[in-house]
Parts: structure tokens; C-alpha cells; sequence
């Protein structure tokens, strides 16, 4: 589906959600009592591992799990079940997807894992978590804004500046006190047919185009190649103001990106 495209694309994000349903979602999460996400004291020490599910998840797993013997580790989605089907507890999940379709990510989840929610995330979620540990955090969307700041206008947010989980996941590592982060899963392109190092029927109907960048063939989604073409700018005031260090185990369109900017 779709033709080739140069990697230049608009600023509006898909959004996969009525505003309604995630005005809902955000009342009705925004009222539980739980611990809010506040910002930690930045360390240098001790690395977080953030990891997203793009396919070559599988190839950089052994090196994840090297890595994560001293470190700590975020999964980011569906990759919170692939990563204990593996044998490696992540010390947080986050979840900023506002579908209830993602509640099979929380079928089993695990009493040593940190389940960081945004508040726009379905309630169905937050009730399958409430014997578990649970972080709940507004991520700083203009409707988040809008019905928090009508309960609370003293509220806090999290203002990242893109739609996307890979680039909220960074954000709130930070806010977890974590200055070095690595990226994995982050490629942003499908590796043959697979969209996913696992299955995630959710994405299997999303249309896909061919991008072109210098002269090389990706193929993915609108969604996708924003984030790709994105991401520098995204992090750019973490790295200039936090002293935020990124460093990345993909292959793909974003770390293509990346290298050939070096």
C-alpha cells in the first residue's frame, strides 16, 4: 500500500482515539488515588534500557539481557509480555495508548514491575493493575491539559513534544532520574512483512508506505517515518538541558537516520 515518499512529512501525529473516549479516560483516571510521576535527581550511574517492540528486538535480545544485568530496564507497550516470556522483568511498563484493545499487555503482569500509566490510558487497564504497583502520569496532550486543569489548576504534566510511546518512554525516564538511557527496538520500519518483534494484532491492518532516505528503501507507517524524521529534534532539549546520553541497539529506519547524520 502507499507509494514512495521522501522522508517529509506533516507535524499533526495519527491519533487512534475519539476525543471523547480519551476526555473519558483521563476523568476518570485523573480521580483514582495513586501515586503521580514527579521528577527524580538525575543519576549518571545507572542506565535505563527502553525498550519499544520494532522486529529487530529479537536480534539485540541476548545483548538486552547482557545489558540489563546492570541496568535497569523500561518495556515500552506490548514489549512488557515479550520481555518476560524471556526470562527479564522490566522494573517499569509504560502504557500511554488510550484503546482498551491493549488490555491482553496486562494479562499476567508482574508484582516487580512499575506500571506507569497515562491518564488517558482505558480504566479497564488501570482496574486489571489494582493489586499491582501503579504510577499514573499526565502526559501533557492539549486535552489532557484541558480536562485535568478544569479538576486541578495546579496540576502537573509531562510535556513531551511528540505523540509517540518511543519519545514519551525517554521523556519519562528522565523524569525517573536516568541521564543515560539505550534505545531498543526503536526502528521505526518493518523488517520483511514484520511491523513487531512479537505479535500485535493492533497494527496489522495500519497502511503502510515506502520511504526513501539517502537512496535507501524503508517500508512503514505515516507514524513511523514521523518519529523517524522527528526524533533529533524531539530529544534535543533533554540532551541540551538534562544532559540526557542516548545511545541505540536497532537496525531500521531510524537508526539509518541517525548514522548517516554522524
Amino acid at each position: 500500500a502507499g507509494g514512495i515518499v521522501p522522508l517529509l512529512l506533516p507535524d499533526e501525529f495519527p491519533v487512534n482515539n475519539t476525543t471523547e473516549n480519551i476526555a473519558n479516560n483521563i476523568r476518570t483516571n485523573y480521580a483514582r488515588d495513586l501515586p503521580a510521576l514527579t521528577q527524580r535527581e538525575l543519576q549518571a550511574e545507572r542506565p535505563l534500557l527502553v525498550v519499544c517492540g520494532g522486529p529487530s528486538l529479537k536480534d539485540y535480545l541476548p545483548l538486552l539481557e547482557l545489558y540489563s544485568a546492570n541496568a535497569d530496564v523500561m518495556a515500552v507497550n506490548g514489549t512488557y509480555g515479550f520481555l518476560l516470556k524471556h526470562g527479564i522483568v522490566p522494573e517499569y511498563f509504560l502504557l500511554v495508548d488510550s484503546r482498551e484493545e491493549n488490555l491482553p499487555i496486562v494479562e499476567t503482569p508482574h508484582f516487580h514491575t512499575n506500571h506507569i500509566l497515562a491518564t488517558q490510558v482505558h480504566p479497564r487497564i488501570y482496574d486489571r493493575l489494582t493489586a499491582f504497583e501503579v504510577t499514573k502520569v499526565n502526559i501533557g496532550t492539549p486535552k489532557t491539559i484541558e480536562v485535568v486543569t478544569e479538576v486541578n489548576p495546579d496540576a502537573e504534566f509531562l510535556c513531551t513534544p511528540l505523540g509517540h510511546a518511543g519519545v514519551h518512554a525517554i521523556y519519562v525516564g528522565v523524569a525517573l532520574g536516568y541521564q543515560k538511557q539505550i534505545l531498543f527496538g526503536y526502528d521505526c520500519s518493518y523488517q520483511n512483512n514484520d511491523h513487531h518483534a512479537f505479535a500485535q494484532p493492533l497494527n496489522d491492518d495500519i497502511e503502510t508506505i515506502t520511504v526513501v532516505h539517502k537512496g535507501v528503501q524503508f517500508k512503514t507507517t505515516s507514524g513511523l517515518a514521523q518519529l523517524a524524521s522527528q526524533f533529533q529534534k524531539s530529544v534535543a532539549k533533554l540532551v541540551e538541558k538534562r544532559n540526557l546520553e542516548l545511545s541505540m541497539c536497532a537496525d531500521g529506519l531510524l537508526p539509518f537516520i541517525l548514522q548517516s547524520q554522524e
